[in-house]
């Protein structure tokens, strides 16, 4: 039965009436399905976590005409979760790195009074003349003195002082150790890491100058860095009018190069001085050749090194010593 659109008098009314329907055999519209699925994880293990979207998947529309016969669609699953975060492998580190040390042979250490020409002291002074003897009567009744001869003069000491001690180190090193106090960081302004447990002083039995020698080894790596080997004496001394010496050689350049250099120094009466002409200036030194030997000294009488202080007292010497240090590398 077909329906019509149409006006239908009721009790003198007029109403009208509006069909759902247009065709025979209306089909009513149905509602779409809601995302079934949640948000995405995090991201994958080993990196940072990213937290899964949160909101379930979105709703279905309602269907359009009435007497559909689908509902509105419902949400989607549970959101997803964060993926979890794995820690990266640590990274291993590469070799440590292998200090070349800077190498030294030290030979006759001599401690002596200063002579001008390095050949000998003066010899002793002449002893005094004899007293004249009285002369006699004379035959004119007045007396003449005849001057006696003279004595003569006292025989002079031999030429040549024996120095105080020469050291050869033909057969050992002693007594020259390592004197660790006088070892950088911090003494008198020297920097770099800690040197002194790596430090080593060892008998060369034929690399000396000749003969053995006295070997030290050192791990400079930085500028202002130094290395002590000293010796002392039993009570203090008066070197005034003294020099101190030594012969050096460097044998093997380490990681610092060749600027490495070494100086005589004395400790006295609460005070140290080195020589100026082995430090003239601060971060100025002199300094050695490889394979080749160097007389160092220090001029107890002065003058000084920079580093050197005002309570140093010449008389009053009781360490004596070498210092091998980098003050003078950039």
């Amino acid at each position: 039965m077909k329906r019509s659109h149409g006006l239908l008098a009721v009790s003198g009314l007029a109403v009208a009436v509006v069909f759902a329907g247009c065709s025979d055999d209306p089909t009513p519209s149905t509602g779409t399905a809601g995302t079934a699925t949640g948000g995405a994880g995090g991201s994958t293990a080993g990196s940072s976590t990213v937290a899964g979207t949160t909101s379930g998947g979105s709703s279905g529309t309602a269907g359009m005409d009435m007497g559909g016969t689908t509902a509105a669609g419902t949400g989607g699953a549970t959101a997803g979760t964060g993926g979890a975060a794995t820690a990266g492998t640590a990274g291993t580190g590469g070799a440590p790195h292998v200090i070349v040390p800077t190498v030294f042979l030290i030979d006759n250490v001599r401690l002596r009074p200063k002579m001008d020409d390095g050949a000998g002291g003066a010899g002793g002074a002449g002893g005094a003349g004899g007293a004249g003897g009285m002369g006699g009567e004379s035959t004119a009744g007045a007396s003449t003195e005849v001057a006696g001869a003279a004595g003569a003069g006292g025989a002079g000491a031999s030429a040549g002082a024996l120095p105080d001690f020469l050291l050869t180190f033909d057969t050992a090193v002693a007594p020259l150790t390592i004197h660790g106090p006088g070892f950088s960081p911090n003494v008198g302004g020297s920097g770099g890491p800690t040197i002194v447990d790596a430090t080593t002083l060892t008998f060369e039995p034929t690399g000396g100058n000749p003969g053995g020698a006295a070997k030290v080894s050192i791990p400079f790596t930085v500028a202002t860095q130094q290395a002590d080997f000293a010796g002392t004496f039993p009570e203090a001394v008066d070197l005034a009018g003294y020099e101190l010496t030594a012969d050096v050689k460097l044998t093997g350049v380490g990681d610092v190069g060749e600027c490495a250099t070494v100086w005589m120094y004395v400790y006295g009466g609460n005070g140290y001085a080195n020589d100026q002409s082995g430090e003239p200036s601060m971060r100025v030194t002199s300094h050695v050749v490889k394979d080749q030997w160097t007389t160092v000294k220090l001029n107890l009488d002065g003058p000084y090194g920079f580093h050197s202080t005002a309570t140093f007292d010449p008389t009053l010497t009781q360490i004596w010593g070498l210092q091998v240090n980098t003050w003078g590398c950039p």
